[in-house]
């Protein structure tokens, strides 16, 4: 497996989990300024700390693989948990997108149109930064 490529996919993985913490901070930020029901904030509330929550487990699973490659040359054992770890931060990515999709069909559903551009918003960007990271795991 090769190195360049690892290290790449963790600095792309790294940058989606930090965009997600950005974009959280703009979600609370803006989310008092919009009028809407006590349910529909207490909802985007969760999904922000859904998305807190998964930008730690990720932080803390991109640490941990780069140990592993930094205590040990890359052998098929190792190439084995170093895919097993980046498919858990893929699926963490991928979980909390499904959430954002479900919370923003949902909005649309209520015709919340400021609530759900404000969450479609983030959501699109934190897709984009998930693209890259998906996109280079094609190569492993």
């Amino acid at each position: 497996m090769e190195e360049s490529l690892i290290n790449r996919i963790i600095l792309e993985a790294r940058n989606c989990a930090l965009l997600m913490q950005d974009q959280v901070e703009y979600i609370q930020q803006e989310l008092f300024e919009i009028e809407s029901t006590e349910e529909l904030r207490r909802e985007i509330e969760n999904m922000c700390s859904t998305l807190i929550g998964t930008k730690h487990e990720v932080l803390t699973e991109l640490f941990e693989l780069k140990e592993v490659i930094d205590s040990a040359e890359i052998s098929k054992k190792t190439d084995e948990i170093i895919r097993r770890r980046i498919k858990h931060i893929v699926n963490c990515f991928h979980n909390d997108i499904e959430k954002m999709h479900q919370l923003v069909t949902q909005l649309q559903q209520r015709n919340h149109s400021l609530l759900c551009s404000l969450v479609s918003a983030s959501s699109t960007n934190i897709i984009m930064a998930f693209t890259r990271v998906a996109d280079l795991t094609d190569f492993l």
